[in-house]
């Protein structure tokens, strides 16, 4: 499945249906498809799950649940909205999330272009106190959960796993077939929960839905992945080439058009040695098995982190600035190709009596 990367300033409900079923999900403003993403400091492969409202499917567990919730809460229902309670529920889940967390949570329930998506909430009250929310997206047909809050002080009511059925029962009332929960992450049983929603479907690597006992556990695709780019890094330490292994978060504006800038591809990439303000790095794209020697810069005044924070063993691995391609050396998928491609691309620049690595 190629890395894809949109920016939507429309989106109608069944062209949310159709890109749910391709494998996208969103991010804030940002829809996504991919077969990887960095949660923590390491390489994932993510599967994509959905599962059918169209056939009777609740478990005793699941129906016990919610009996025993819709007696204990009240719950609503209604458009989405962002306030001083859900912010405090958010500042009060966030910490349990991985990877690269919006700093406030109107980044990822509102986005950037207002009426993008048609988002919900269910919200579990306890008299006056909001214990917990879900926010989902409503397609056509189909249902994408986005967030779940809740209040640590209401841990053994399982309010996450409430807040998603009822948005599943709403969907089912709403006439909706799919429903979305995003992914699990092999090697991180944290996203596990949502296996419990019932019988689910896996995307596979064709882009097809099919049904299996459970999620893959092995993670070939980015074992690969990983040793692809380590081959990298020993390939230019042996040339006598220093790098500096670095994860890019700000990957995704190379995937989009934002200013007409050459912006930065790889989530992560080799920085090289900077000499009199040049800097070069060899990104990885894993996507496509390939990598890019580039000269790149900084973009002034962009910072990556702008909205979301990272955690600390995370961050000290990121680059932080937006970069942009200054000019392209080599992109292939040869390691050996690309490293002398590098070197002779240096090698010309010094004959020519300009610095290089």
């Amino acid at each position: 499945m190629p890395l894809e990367v949109e920016l939507p300033t429309h989106l109608s409900p069944v062209e949310l249906d159709r890109k749910l079923a391709r494998g996208f999900f969103r991010s804030g403003p940002i829809l996504f498809r991919a077969d990887f993403l960095h949660p923590d400091e390491v390489l994932r492969e993510l599967v994509h799950l959905r599962v059918r409202l169209d056939v009777e499917s609740q478990s005793k567990s699941r129906a016990r649940l919610l009996r025993r919730n819709r007696a204990r809460f009240r719950t609503t229902i209604r458009d989405a909205r962002v306030d001083d309670e859900r912010n405090r529920l958010y500042r009060q889940t966030r910490e349990r999330f991985l990877g690269f967390v919006a700093s406030e949570l109107d980044v990822i329930v509102l986005g950037e272009y207002p009426g993008v998506f048609d988002t919900r909430e269910v919200c579990v009250w306890d008299g006056d106190h909001l214990a917990a929310v879900g926010y989902f997206d409503m397609g056509r047909r189909a249902v994408a959960s986005i967030l779940g809050l809740h209040d640590p002080a209401y841990a053994r009511h399982s309010l996450g796993i409430y807040t998603m059925l009822e948005e599943m029962e709403f969907a089912r009332e709403q006439g909706a077939r799919w429903y979305y929960p995003g992914y699990v992450i092999p090697g991180l049983p944290g996203f596990d929960y949502k296996l419990r929603l019932g019988p689910v479907q896996f995307l596979d690597g064709q882009g097809r839905w099919r049904e299996r006992l459970q999620a893959p556990k092995a993670t070939p695709a980015a074992d690969y992945a990983v040793s692809r780019l380590s081959a990298m890094e020993a390939a230019l330490e042996a040339r006598r080439i220093p790098t500096q292994r670095r994860l890019y978060p700000a990957f995704w504006l190379g995937h989009v058009r934002i200013s007409g800038l050459p912006f930065a591809r790889g989530m992560w990439h080799l920085r090289c040695s900077d000499i009199r303000g040049r800097r070069f790095v060899v990104e990885h794209l894993p996507h496509e098995d390939s990598f890019i020697a580039a000269e790149v810069r900084t973009v002034p005044d962009l910072d990556a982190f702008e909205l979301f924070e990272a955690n600390p063993a995370m961050e000290v691995h990121c680059e932080r600035s937006a970069l942009t391609y200054v000019e392209v050396i080599k992109e292939h998928s040869s390691i050996e190709l690309v490293v002398q491609t590098l070197i002779d691309h240096v090698q010309t620049k010094r004959a020519s009596g300009t610095q290089g690595l």
